[in-house]
């Protein structure tokens, strides 16, 4: 867990509220997304009975106080949803995790609206796709950035430099894109490693979610 604090610096504070949004810019929508839950009781009882059994083996430590969400995805916008303990506001250095995760998923929907536009359809190979998506979107992403941001990743571009990474997002290295030149657009998916033992931004993201989750319930069992 770690120590909620509301202490942030004023100046800073004042200058993200007088960021506004841009439409032009790229990745991140501009519009809230609306999410429909509906509670589900089928749903809620089986949660129920998974953490019952789980506290019966005491598979969640002794004196449990373990908040679930669960959420079923549905194609017709009205997902199902249960909860426990779930209105319980809790301060772990995992949802530091979300921001990541919200922009590489954010990212990746841009990538494909780019590859649906003309730019991205008339590319013949990936490194061109490359080339013009940096160059369609790195403005964007510096003209909407903080200077303390900017200065920050600049440092941390150079200091990676050998490694192919770059201020803005090292585009070949988060995504694989594919099936050029046919009827439909580039396809855009996550990079993924093809060798054993070997890890891409997919096994990145993935054990960034597990390993976490393994270390919190290695604690838990251990408490």
């Amino acid at each position: 867990m770690c120590k909620k604090t509301d202490r942030k610096p004023a100046a800073t504070l004042e200058k993200i509220r007088k960021v506004q949004p841009n439409p032009l810019v790229l990745p991140f929508r501009t519009t809230p997304y609306v999410l429909d839950l509906l509670p589900d009781v089928a749903l809620q009882a089986a949660l129920n009975k998974a953490v019952n059994d789980a506290n019966v083996a005491q598979k969640l430590g002794p004196s449990p106080h373990v908040p679930f969400s669960l959420v079923l995805i549905s194609t017709n916008g009205t997902h199902k949803y249960c909860g426990l303990f779930d209105d319980e506001m809790f301060f772990s250095a995992s949802l530091l995790k979300v921001a990541p995760m919200y922009a590489a998923f954010e990212l990746r929907a841009a990538v494909k609206r780019f590859a649906e536009s003309k730019e991205g359809i008339t590319a013949g190979d990936a490194t061109i796709f490359f080339q013009r998506l940096s160059n369609a979107f790195d403005p964007q992403i510096d003209a909407s950035a903080l200077a303390e941001v900017q200065v920050v990743s600049a440092k941390l571009g150079a200091k990676f430099q050998a490694e192919g990474y770059r201020s803005t997002p090292a585009y070949n290295k988060i995504f694989e894109v594919s099936d050029f030149g046919g009827a439909n657009p580039p396809q855009v998916k996550f990079k993924r490693s093809a060798a054993p033992n070997t890890k891409e931004f997919t096994e990145n993201l993935t054990e960034m979610i597990t390993i976490s989750g393994d270390e919190q319930a290695r604690q838990v069992i251990k408490a």
